[in-house]
């Protein structure tokens, strides 16, 4: 019977992958630091997006404030007027102006000066009382003694005063 002997075979291996996952692993590192450099990038960007819709909130609450001084009305009261007016298509800068001339119109007719003095008594107003009513209820008024009218082209003449 033959007997076995022992036979040595050296294998030698190369490892060649731990180059190749160390430039993943370095790459990977490069990757992450970019990605959080984009994400404090997109952070910052958040923040001055957010400091600027407050900065523009802010001055459109203090026009708002300003206007309603101006006209002797309450912010409450113009920003309902300001919301009916944008839902009817009417800009904000259209109605501020209309309610100026309502308001100075208004206080010419009460020392009997301005278009609006015929207007009022065509529409059977004193315009004594009428002037210290708050605007909005003034509007209201306008707006029933304006449903009174008979013809359109007399509702039309009278809004124009």
């Amino acid at each position: 019977m033959a007997t076995a002997s022992a036979i040595s075979i050296p294998i030698t291996a190369f490892d060649r992958t731990a180059g190749a996952f160390g430039s993943v692993t370095k790459g990977l590192g490069k990757v992450g630091l970019n990605v959080a450099k984009l994400g404090a990038a997109f952070a910052t960007l958040g923040v001055a997006a957010g400091v600027a819709i407050v900065r523009s909130q802010m001055n459109t609450i203090d026009a708002l404030g300003k206007t309603a001084d101006k006209i002797g009305t309450t912010t409450e009261a113009l920003g309902a007027m300001r919301y009916a007016a944008s839902i009817a298509g009417v800009a904000t800068t259209t109605l501020d102006m209309s309610l100026q001339r309502f308001v100075r119109r208004t206080s010419e007719a009460a020392v009997s000066m301005g278009e609006a003095r015929g207007a009022f008594r065509e529409l059977g107003i004193d315009v004594q009382s009428f002037n210290k009513l708050p605007l909005e209820e003034q509007i209201g008024t306008i707006a029933d003694k304006m449903g009174t009218l008979k013809s359109q082209t007399d509702r039309v003449r009278i809004a124009q005063k």
